[in-house]
């Protein structure tokens, strides 16, 4: 029996999907820390200051044919998102045991570390009921600001998202913005 495809993308498989930025949305913040503010979320390593950005576009597709034409909206992060770090490393994700000691799995007579890799920046989801399909990425300060600068000063602006299927979750590996409609 084949596996059940979801939203046009069958299990473990992975797929590009290329789109036009039809609105857009940005918002900046600058800010004293809540977490400082308010006595019952003061903890010691809190930042006093916050800073955040963000942007939502929505978006048409373009390519593949095969895919629904539905609304696709994208609300972009400009900051870790808490549960990862930007400047991790291939070791940082290496898995451990309960004493902090480095899993290894056997492989072919070696012994090769094992990783937990994030799945993707974010992931989309079907809107219940509607023809849309809304996600959120996280991205870093710099690559946020570059984007901002892209959607005031070009229009028309593309995007491609290289998207993968684990479980029942569309996880987006990568976001492009680009100034050229994709071939």
């Amino acid at each position: 029996m084949a596996k059940k495809r979801f939203f046009g993308i069958p299990e473990d498989a992975f797929g590009i999907l290329h789109l036009q930025i039809v609105n857009f949305s940005i918002s900046t913040d600058a800010s004293i820390n809540y977490e400082v503010r308010i006595k019952q979320y003061q903890h010691r390593d809190a930042k006093v200051y916050k800073f955040d950005s963000d942007i939502s576009i929505d978006c048409k597709r373009l390519w593949p044919e095969e895919y629904p034409d539905w609304n696709y909206h994208l609300h972009i992060y400009g900051h870790d998102s808490g549960f990862r770090n930007f400047a991790d490393t291939l070791s940082d994700c290496q898995v451990v045991d309960d004493y902090g000691r480095p899993i290894e799995k056997k492989r072919r007579g070696k012994n090769e570390p094992v990783y937990d890799i994030p799945h993707g920046l974010g992931y989309w989801e079907k809107t219940r009921g509607e023809d849309q399909v809304s996600g959120s990425i996280w991205v870093s300060p710099e690559c946020l600001s570059d984007m901002m600068i892209m959607l005031v000063n070009v229009k028309p602006l593309y995007a491609d998202v290289h998207e993968v299927k684990k479980e029942r979750t569309r996880w987006i590996q990568s976001f492009r913005m680009q100034t050229e409609m994709p071939e």
